[in-house]
């Protein structure tokens, strides 16, 4: 995360009109940061390669220093965490897309280096097909070593895969096509702690950007483009998840897709998507790990202090969520638990005392010995 002078300047580039991602990744590289670029001289930017003189009018321009103090204030208000492509957060992966954002926001954290990105998308009006397809793999994904799962946060399989993966103690990320002073779908807002809690929602929009229809299409390069293979799980012929596919070939990612009845409406992308040789063939989550060649995790015996400890039905019902979630705060065990703050953090207590459950810092908990 960069210092508030350079988010400052980030923000004036994205506040600034008719420069785009593509021209101020081309911008920063040369200069070295967005600050640096708002020091150099006109001839100096002139000079720079694909630089108009329209950019460097537009670039002098006064900015906005109202809208600009009303986001930075917001993020740290809110503890936004953000990247630019000079960040190390940046996922690696991106930054070969030549359209990719120069400025990205997120909830959570980034995925860490050496993570291996799985985007999962398929139709909003998914079928029991889709959503058991989608399942089975997630659930077989879990067995393999450094995998996150990458979606879109929307209704049918986006918020199936966000869900089972958050289930089975993978990280999840969710790439939306709006701010963060808004939910979309607004029934989804439920699943945000969890979500967060293993992963991250990322945005390369401002806070006040509202879900218009437009931004969705940008949001699904990112999700390709982060990933190193996409995965449609069900889709009609026309839709943002075989827009995703399309992206993520253009990007030279690998694509599957499962196969339907060439009946079914929401089978039809898939099978046009491997017909037309634009997707591989899946039938389990074993032909998408032989061919990316993912290594099963190692099973190693540990001997885990709580599972020999006496304990009520209140606080076998935490240590199942924080066995679940691995490290979880003490609001998110609350909420998942159903439970009054005061009445989880007593009972938090308690499984401290019996030596199951470690405190750390940030007011956040994990069991013992796991």
């Amino acid at each position: 995360m960069t210092n508030q002078r350079e988010l400052y300047s980030l923000l004036r580039l994205y506040y600034t009109p008719g420069v785009g991602h593509i021209t101020i990744k081309r911008l920063i590289n040369a200069c070295g940061s967005a600050e640096a670029i708002f020091k150099e001289s006109k001839n100096r930017l002139g000079s720079i390669p694909g630089i108009s003189q329209n950019t460097i009018l537009q670039l002098g321009l006064m900015p906005n220093e109202e809208m600009i103090e009303t986001e930075i204030n917001y993020i740290y208000k809110n503890h936004i965490g953000y990247c630019s492509i000079t960040d190390p957060e940046y996922p690696a992966a991106l930054h070969h897309c030549n359209d990719s954002p120069f400025l990205l926001f997120y909830k959570g954290h980034m995925p860490a280096a050496g993570k291996r990105l799985i985007s999962v998308v398929g139709t909003r009006s998914a079928t029991e097909y889709g959503k058991d397809c989608c399942v089975r793999l997630i659930k077989s994904l879990a067995e393999y070593e450094q995998i996150a799962v990458v979606s879109g946060f929307a209704h049918g399989i986006d918020i199936v895969a966000h869900q089972t993966a958050v289930d089975c103690g993978v990280e999840t990320y969710a790439v939306v096509g709006h701010g963060f002073r808004f939910v979309y779908p607004a029934l989804h807002r439920k699943y945000i702690p969890s979500l967060v809690s293993s992963g991250g929602m990322i945005t390369e929009l401002v806070s006040d950007a509202k879900p218009d229809k437009e931004n969705f299409p940008k949001r699904n390069r990112i999700i390709a483009g982060m990933c190193e293979a996409t995965i449609v799980v069900e889709a009609s012929e026309k839709g943002g998840a075989l827009i995703t596919a399309r992206i993520a070939n253009s990007y030279h990612r690998d694509v599957f897709a499962f196969p339907g009845r060439v009946s079914d409406t929401y089978s039809k992308g898939c099978n046009m998507l491997i017909k037309n040789n634009e997707a591989q063939l899946v039938e389990t989550a074993q032909d998408v790990l032989t061919a990316l060649g993912f290594k099963k995790k190692k099973k190693t015996p540990v001997i885990q202090s709580h599972l020999f400890v006496e304990m009520d039905q209140e606080e076998k019902t935490l240590v199942d969520i924080l066995s679940n979630f691995g490290e979880i705060s003490l609001d998110d065990l609350s909420l998942q638990a159903e439970y009054p703050v005061s009445k989880t953090a007593a009972l938090l207590l308690t499984l401290e005392m019996k030596g199951a459950v470690l405190s750390l810092p940030g007011k956040k908990f994990r069991l013992a010995g796991g």
